[in-house]
């Protein structure tokens, strides 16, 4: 028996949210303990800065409570920027720090981050905005997004 999507079926695939890979624009840096407050802010714009790409914005020295040290992130205009970036730059040294990792990051974390917002809270829904309680435009009652109507699950097209 087939039942329509229309009328209520979905896949798993298609209920999945995609990876961070397919659309972050955001990098989270982690340094070895000891050397998370050893870089500045120009350090690591210009350790991300190459011909191809460079960040858009950089935030240092984040620490969430419950963690013992502290993170940079650093933000591109782009998911392609970013891809690169991450590929290109896991590993190697900024400043005084021998080395960083590199990993993506939620863009609603980002727009927190930027924003002066507290992560403090659990994961959230697609279908919410980056803080508060209020639901991203195109979701309706139901909370699911007609399909095809954003091409990025945070930023508007």
């Amino acid at each position: 028996m087939h039942i329509p999507l229309a009328h209520g079926a979905f896949s798993a695939a298609a209920s999945k949210e995609p990876t961070l890979e397919t659309w972050s624009q955001t990098l989270k840096l982690t340094f070895p303990e000891g050397e998370d407050d050893v870089v500045t802010e120009e350090e690591v714009k210009d350790y991300f800065t190459t011909d191809e790409y460079a960040p858009e914005a950089v935030i240092i020295g984040h620490q969430l409570p419950h963690e013992e040290i502290k993170h940079a992130y650093v933000h591109f205009t782009t998911n392609e920027a970013c891809k690169k970036a991450r590929k290109e730059k896991d590993g190697g040294s900024i400043g005084k720090a021998s080395e960083v990792k590199v990993v993506y990051t939620d863009e609603k974390k980002w727009i927190r981050l930027r924003d002066g917002v507290s992560l403090y809270g659990g994961k959230r829904s697609r279908w919410m905005k980056a803080y508060g309680d209020e639901r991203q435009p195109e979701y309706g009652d139901d909370m699911d997004a007609p399909s095809g109507i954003r091409r990025h699950p945070v930023y508007p097209n």
